[in-house]
């Protein structure tokens, strides 16, 4: 599967510099920062779930910074944050 990227090359420039990926079926996007957040929305999802979703969506990729969108998905309901992952960028 081949990506489409939209590269910033100096990562460290501030909290909103980021690698954007978003594989070419939209079946799911990576941002890349000081840690990747992952959105793989599970096959069973609700409406409602992708509803509350969006809110971070949209900030995540407007430019909204890490720990914001670290601290959003952690506020967001269970049902909500199982469709993301957090994981430290190795």
């Amino acid at each position: 599967m081949s990506k489409t990227k939209t590269e910033n090359n100096d990562l460290t420039a501030s909290p909103v510099d980021a690698l954007v990926m978003c594989s070419d079926d939209a079946e799911y996007m990576t941002i890349s920062t000081p840690v990747n957040i992952y959105w793989k929305p599970k096959k069973d999802i609700t409406t409602y779930e992708l509803a509350k979703a969006m809110d971070i969506l949209l900030y995540m990729v407007s430019g909204g910074d890490t720990w914001t969108t670290e601290r959003l998905i952690g506020e967001a309901s269970g049902n909500v944050k199982r469709h993301f992952s957090i994981e430290p960028n190795a």
